[in-house]
């Protein structure tokens, strides 16, 4: 098949402004030569509250519709039209606005597919479904691993120095949620298993 060149972005809700903390709630794959926009996103807000606490499901979930239907007519007008759709930047943009909002894009990477549906639903699973939509099972999730450190982190004053850092190789690129440098890049990442 053919290979598409693409790039693709987190739609993240940030729960907190000031100390940025976030959750992807969704997956945005743009390929400019193939003229297709293609979204996955999550109107599950439990493991949000779980996260967060206090979200009000209701408008959580009439925003990330009303984003959707934007991005649906995006997709419409970048597969019809006469013009190119442009940069990705500047279509999400008109999708929502790049200001402090509770929702918003941000760029993460790209690459190459063949197949941009299957890529769509691979990194939905890894940077949205992992976070969002795990069952009732019993093990503990990243979240609450992080959680009994955050207290730990949070009472000598070191949250505020975490940040997203993305790891990047030639054929792999890795988010980490929390990384703080001294020197070198520090990356910490609960996991449970």
């Amino acid at each position: 098949g053919e290979m598409n060149e693409y790039g693709f972005f987190a739609l993240r809700y940030v729960h907190d402004a000031v100390t940025q903390e976030f959750a992807n709630v969704g997956i945005v794959v743009y390929s400019e030569p193939a003229r297709v926009l293609k979204t996955k996103l999550t109107t599950q807000f439990r493991r949000l509250s779980a996260m967060f606490g206090g979200i009000d499901g209701e408008s959580f979930r009439s925003a990330i519709r009303y984003v959707q239907s934007r991005l649906d007519e995006a997709a419409e007008e970048i597969r019809t039209s006469m013009f190119p759709g442009g940069d990705a930047r500047s279509i999400l943009a008109r999708v929502l606005p790049e200001d402090a909002s509770a929702l918003q894009f941000h760029p993460i990477g790209g690459g190459l597919t063949e197949d941009l549906d299957a890529t769509l639903q691979s990194l939905y699973s890894r940077y949205v479904a992992r976070y969002t939509e795990r069952g009732q099972s019993q093990s503990r999730s990243d979240e609450d691993v992080w959680r009994a450190f955050r207290d730990a982190f949070e009472s000598r004053k070191l949250t505020s120095v975490l940040a997203p850092k993305t790891i990047t190789a030639p054929d792999y690129e890795y988010e980490f949620a929390r990384a703080w440098r001294s020197g070198v890049w520090n990356v910490y990442e609960p996991v449970s298993f």
